[in-house]
């Protein structure tokens, strides 16, 4: 197999240069050149460059993943996205997230439990909101499902209802009883709130809207 002699490295802050007798530049993460403990002078096979790039390039996205969940949670559907967008090859983004996967850096159950605990926090919602929520967010189904059905499994849908209805008896009571009606209705529905269970929460609080 042809070898090549290395003829110079310009390291760099985060990416070095390896020169090599052909005039071949090869870009190495500093910490795969460090690993592998390449010197001047030093001879190297095609077959060793291509596994020190394969590596480098699984280093970097690693880097980037890890510099990106630093700043805030990704679901794993997320942080596939942002690496694709970097035109990262699909076995080096599933590499990736095994790698953070297994070190439990990156977590979907998680994520989404966090998610709807922090939206819940702001303002009850109901199930199919949530998971809609959620799958926007890259979640698996079955895990969206699984982690919703979970937090809402004690929770009555027309006492949600209402205390979503509760804040708005003031502007709702500007209109008449029909178009008060209408308008919760509207805005229960966009909070995933099923039409029976709006239409009881409306008829509870009907007497502080008329």
């Amino acid at each position: 197999m042809e070898s090549l002699v290395i003829k110079k490295i310009i390291r760099r802050k985060s990416i070095s240069a390896v020169i090599l007798s052909n005039r071949q530049r090869v870009m190495l993460d500093n910490a795969i050149l460090f690993k592998s403990g390449l010197q001047v002078g030093e001879n190297i096979t095609s077959s060793q460059i291509e596994s020190l790039r394969r590596d480098s390039g699984q280093q970097v996205a690693t880097d980037y993943a890890l510099y990106l969940l630093s700043r805030r949670n990704y679901s794993s559907g997320m942080l596939r996205r942002k690496l694709q967008e970097k035109a990262v090859a699909p076995r080096v983004i599933a590499a990736v997230i095994s790698e953070l996967t297994h070190k439990g850096l990156l977590d979907d159950r998680l994520f989404a439990r966090r998610a709807v605990e922090s939206i819940l926090a702001r303002k009850p919602a109901g199930k199919r909101f949530l998971t809609a929520y959620l799958r926007a967010k890259l979640v698996p189904r079955a895990i969206a499902d699984e982690i919703v059905s979970e937090i809402l499994e004690d929770e009555d849908e027309t006492a949600l209802a209402v205390r979503l209805l509760q804040p708005k008896l003031k502007s709702l009571a500007k209109f008449d009883l029909e178009t008060a009606r209408a308008k919760a209705y509207n805005y229960l529905s966009r909070r995933a709130i099923s039409y029976s269970a709006a239409k009881e929460a409306f008829e509870i609080l009907r007497k502080e809207i008329s």
